[in-house]
């Protein structure tokens, strides 16, 4: 390796670290000096230097092409999205920082490509993702050391956790978690090659490796972290060409589930999203989210084709705060879920050039695998495929932040295209198995969405919002005694003395508004009004026979609503999911089945005469 190529393999490395590490961010608790710039700055005037040997130069190719042109379609759905924005300079200012994101993927990709050593940015990933890890586990142990911020403790809190909630250099759990999960198959990968190479010692460096990311995951005590890091493990074994190995995959979970912060926590999560009382009662992170996620899908509604523009949602929300069912007493500034952010912010255009943009990417790295399935980077084109589709599904709980990070396996990705031509044999089979999987993932679906019709039930429900107001004098208390709002567990608790068995009807307290909503379900609209008035008069019976007369009344604040509905058991969509599942198991089945048969009957049919071939020419 010539000395100008350790020089741009090193200044690969450097802007790698250093964005992994989140630099930056974290530097300027100590100092103004623009560090991300300064990388870029560094990453072109060194590209620049290094384009000028021509073996550099020949190592750009289509792939530099087609990955620009991914990037380009993204941003033209954003430059789209902002024309209509509803705030053009908060628009322009996101898209400004999108564009010199994108500029920095498009570095990383030439670099890498440049010094043909693409395994040096998963080590540079993981490298630092460990030392990141292992920091936060010495914190934990020295009582809380947060290292110049590399080592931050979050200020979230959650239900049911074990320890603090570390979020490495980004303050966030959530994010660093993100971050984790998307460097542990390149742990595995680089493990992989080193035990194909004969390297013992190293294979198990990088797995422990793997394990400091795996206990600094657990650190951050974010539920989505830990389902994201289960999916993980399973891509890779199937993008990696080991499904069998999948068989471990139950007892692991088995056991995870038994540890503290995790199983635990997870039940917490599946009860509070089951319940029939979760407006005031469940961890406020999951109301946050829930919220949030209405107040996108409302934006979304009314914009759908190209929202309200790119970076337009925080400011937008106190607009749709009255209009979502679920509302909680902070401010809320991001969706939580990437994709119902692009839906808010950019519309169908936002969410489609992303898919895209991704789905491209990963097309290039499945290509890579296909062509070249005996290869040394076949591990790696694994560990990208893995660590693209992780940070996805992680990102249906969060929101897109640090793109940066993504941008480094998105440009390792397009780096790892397969140099020759994708033979057409190639081509036919992935198209042949995407469409295979495509109609196994219909059929699943379709399955799931038969099951949910057939599991409802048509009904009327009646309801009606109600508020508690003291009875009595107006007096000097009358002030404290009608602000319900303030004091969060006052409307909750009359709300359980209101519920009766005699009249049985959904409560729920809205301890922020200060209301609560009476619904009533029945079979037809009659039996819902009387119901829903029965209910009504039993409530005020026990609270002023519980809470004692002349206290406290309840007074109706808005008139009766009927609707027809469709009521299901509550645990309907996950017996859908069971049904779904298992439809695509046999659809599965079925075609391995038929393609065994098939081949069977090709081999046994017998060969025509060779004379009767030539008296048919």
């Amino acid at each position: 390796m010539t000395a100008s190529n350790r020089w741009t393999a090193g200044v690969l490395v450097f802007m790698v670290v250093a964005e992994v590490a989140n630099v930056s961010e974290v530097a300027t608790t100590y100092t103004s000096a623009p560090i991300f710039k300064g990388s870029v700055l560094l990453g072109l005037v060194t590209l620049a230097f290094a384009l000028r040997d021509p073996a550099a130069r020949a190592r750009l190719n289509r792939w530099t092409v087609i990955g620009t042109g991914l990037i380009a379609v993204y941003l033209a759905g954003q430059v789209i999205a902002m024309t209509g924005s509803v705030d053009q300079s908060l628009s322009a200012d996101t898209m400004w920082r999108s564009v010199v994101d994108l500029a920095f993927l498009l570095v990383i990709l030439m670099l890498t490509q440049v010094t043909d050593r693409p395994w040096i940015v998963a080590e540079a990933i993981v490298a630092t993702l460990t030392v990141l890890s292992l920091l936060t586990l010495v914190s934990v142990m020295s009582g809380g050391q947060q290292f110049f911020g590399f080592a931050q403790i979050s200020t979230a809190e959650g239900e049911l956790i074990t320890t603090q909630r570390y979020g490495g250099p980004y303050g966030d759990s959530n994010f660093w978690g993100r971050l984790l999960v998307l460097g542990l198959p390149m742990a595995w990968a680089l493990a992989h090659r080193s035990r194909r190479a004969g390297r013992t010692l190293r294979a198990a460096a990088w797995l422990a490796a793997g394990g400091a990311l795996m206990i600094g995951a657990y650190l951050t005590q974010s539920r989505g972290t830990m389902l994201a890091a289960a999916v993980a493990v399973v891509v890779w074994f199937i993008a990696s060409g080991r499904p069998a190995r999948l068989a471990i995959l139950p007892p692991a979970l088995l056991i995870s589930l038994v540890v503290p912060g995790i199983g635990d926590r997870l039940f917490a999560l599946v009860d509070d999203l089951f319940r029939d009382q979760k407006s005031y009662s469940v961890d406020p992170s999951v109301l946050g989210r829930e919220a949030s996620q209405e107040v996108a899908w409302a934006m979304f509604q009314q914009r759908p084709t190209f929202g309200f523009g790119p970076g337009t949602f925080a400011d937008l929300v106190p607009y749709y705060t009255d209009r979502v069912s679920t509302v909680v007493n902070e401010g809320l500034v991001a969706p939580h879920n990437l994709y119902a952010q692009l839906l808010a912010e950019s519309g169908w255009i936002g969410l489609l050039t992303w898919i895209v943009m991704l789905g491209g990417v990963l097309a290039i790295v499945v290509s890579r695998i296909a062509v070249e399935p005996k290869s040394t980077d076949h591990a790696l084109a694994a560990a990208v495929l893995t660590a693209i589709v992780t940070w996805s599904v992680a990102s249906i709980f969060l929101h897109l932040a640090y793109f940066r990070s993504l941008a480094i396996v998105l440009a390792l990705a397009c780096a790892l295209g397969p140099a020759a031509r994708v033979p057409s044999a190639v081509t036919a089979r992935l198209v042949r198995v995407t469409a295979t999987w495509a109609m196994i993932l219909v059929v699943g679906a379709a399955a799931g969405a038969a099951s949910l019709t057939l599991m409802k039930t048509a009904a009327v429900q009646a309801s009606q919002r109600v508020t508690l107001i003291p009875v009595g004098p107006r007096d000097g208390w009358a002030s404290y005694a009608m602000n319900v709002r303030t004091r969060e567990g006052f409307l909750p608790t009359f709300v359980e003395v209101m519920r009766s068995s005699e009249a049985p009807a959904t409560i729920t307290a809205d301890p922020i508004r200060g209301i609560a909503t009476f619904s009533v379900v029945a079979p037809d609209a009659a039996q819902a009004t009387r119901g829903l008035a029965n209910s009504m008069a039993v409530a005020r019976t026990r609270v002023n026979d519980i809470i004692g007369p002349l206290q406290y009344t309840v007074q109706s604040v808005t008139a009766v609503d009927v609707e027809n509905v469709s009521i299901r058991s509550k645990y309907a969509p996950v017996i859908a999911a069971g049904w779904a599942m298992g439809t695509m198991l046999l659809a599965r089945l079925a075609l391995v089945l038929w393609s065994r048969t098939r081949k069977k009957h090709e081999k046994s049919a017998p060969e025509a005469p060779s004379e009767l071939v030539e008296s048919a020419t």
